[in-house]
């Protein structure tokens, strides 16, 4: 409705900008005995290697520095691994046969994020192009982008089909470990789409700067399987003028830990907040180019911005540039409702993907016969 998209876009802003617990990760402890090669968990058990499985425990917890949010609690034991190391590349056989070749597989676990070239090809792209003239009518400005539109795929049958059954979904199952039977996840709901988003970036916009996504955008508990995979689509060319997105390949390690420190106060203000953080991720940055239908593949911990129009280009005077992106997780992890209600955040409703609503977190299909 319109009501709970408007909605949808006054959280967004808040949560950009809001500070945050980022829950379900290890106390870091820096001593003789420990440094950046390893860790304490919450119970004080050293943990030598810098990505070694440690058990803790999983709990949701409302935003910092308000109060008055109601705070709602679930806890398991699990193993997880500690922050920095949550993207590894299972040991058991990922799915085979989908648009991304072993190649671009293996540079995805190695840095954490691939460019695809012509992801979204054909009549799919015609119609998604077609519709985002629609789109952008009811995208609302939020912060520096022109508009942004979140559970696109509700609003266009074109949209849903990108992101349930098409080469979208089958690239992040490539990349991401089934769940079993024995995750208590039935066949048919194994991968779910978390969240999407349409942004339109315009003119003097700057976007959000370097950031992993707040729970608004990434509605997960932290920690949890996955660790989750992120597909944008360019809707537009990606010239050297700008508008693009820039990605910092590495950066979902352990080395740019700090980076995630700096960034608990306002999830797109790191160049203000912490410069030398900024400078250690601008240092590694990249910006492809893009044609229409060319996809960049992330990871959910990687660090991630908008590239801004060059100041007098021809881009910058022109109509803009449209991105759409999906958020991919395996449905035995778990997820929380973040909503925002009389000006605070509230954290609710934590239920694990494979048991939530299909019309809130739709069963993103693994191969269009749904091996």
């Amino acid at each position: 409705s319109e009501s709970s998209e408007v909605q949808a876009i006054c959280t967004a802003y808040v949560m950009l900008r809001a500070p945050w617990n980022w829950t379900g990760q290890p106390e870091m402890a820096r001593d003789p005995d420990c440094g950046q090669e390893g860790a304490r968990t919450r119970v004080g058990a050293f943990v030598p290697s810098p990505c070694l499985v440690f058990s803790t425990r999983v709990a949701a917890k409302s935003p910092r520095a308000r109060p008055r949010a109601r705070t709602v609690t679930a806890v398991m034991e699990s193993p997880k691994l500690q922050p920095g190391c949550e993207l590894t590349r299972p040991s058991k056989a990922l799915l085979q046969g989908g648009p991304l070749t072993e190649g671009q597989i293996d540079d995805f676990f190695r840095t954490g994020v691939v460019v695809v070239p012509g992801l979204l090809q054909g009549d799919l792209l015609e119609r998604a192009i077609e519709a985002k003239e629609r789109i952008e009518q009811n995208a609302a400005p939020v912060g520096e982008y022109e508009g942004i539109a979140f559970r696109v795929w509700e609003k266009e049958p074109v949209f849903r089909e990108l992101a349930v059954d098409s080469p979208f979904s089958r690239a992040a199952a490539q990349l991401t470990p089934r769940p079993t039977v024995d995750d208590g996840v039935k066949p048919a709901r194994q991968l779910v789409v978390l969240r999407d988003a349409y942004f339109k970036l315009r003119g003097s916009g700057v976007g959000c700067n370097f950031h992993v996504d707040d729970p608004f955008f990434w509605p997960c508990l932290q920690g949890e399987p996955g660790p989750g995979v992120n597909i944008w689509v360019a809707l537009d060319p990606v010239t050297e003028d700008g508008g693009g997105l820039a990605v910092a390949p590495g950066s979902h390690t352990i080395e740019f830990l700090d980076c995630r420190e700096a960034i608990r106060a306002n999830t797109c203000m790191i160049h203000k907040l912490n410069p030398a953080a900024s400078a250690k991720l601008e240092a590694i940055a990249q910006v492809p180019l893009m044609n229409p239908g060319d996809a960049i593949v992330h990871t959910r911990y990687l660090f991630h911005r908008a590239e801004p129009f060059k100041v007098g280009s021809a881009g910058a005077a022109g109509r803009g540039i449209a991105r759409y992106s999906v958020r991919y997780m395996p449905s035995n992890a778990l997820s929380a409702n973040m909503r925002f209600e009389n000006g605070q955040v509230i954290t609710e409703n934590i239920v694990a993907l494979r048991d939530a609503d299909e019309a809130v977190f739709p069963t993103a299909l693994w191969s269009s016969r749904e091996q």
